[in-house]
């Protein structure tokens, strides 16, 4: 019988230091008065730059150099 007596005492306090409580509505919880909220800011980014067009290709070799290459003896 003690022990049945100790288990609902300690579940009463268990439950009783939960935080429940008879409320209905529990209070709001407001910002603390004299802080106003920080301004926002915006960040304004610079206009990306278009790709560049890449370089033209080499023109091939015209001549009598045109088409040597590594010759045989």
């Amino acid at each position: 019988m003690r022990t049945r007596l100790c288990t609902a005492a300690l579940g009463l306090l268990l439950v009783a230091g939960c935080g429940v409580t008879l409320d209905d509505e529990p209070e709001p919880i407001a910002p603390p008065a004299g802080t106003a909220a920080p301004t926002p800011t915006v960040t304004v980014l610079p206009t990306p730059t278009p790709p560049r067009a890449p370089a033209p290709a080499p023109a091939p070799a015209t001549g009598d150099d045109a088409g040597a290459g590594p010759t045989r003896s």
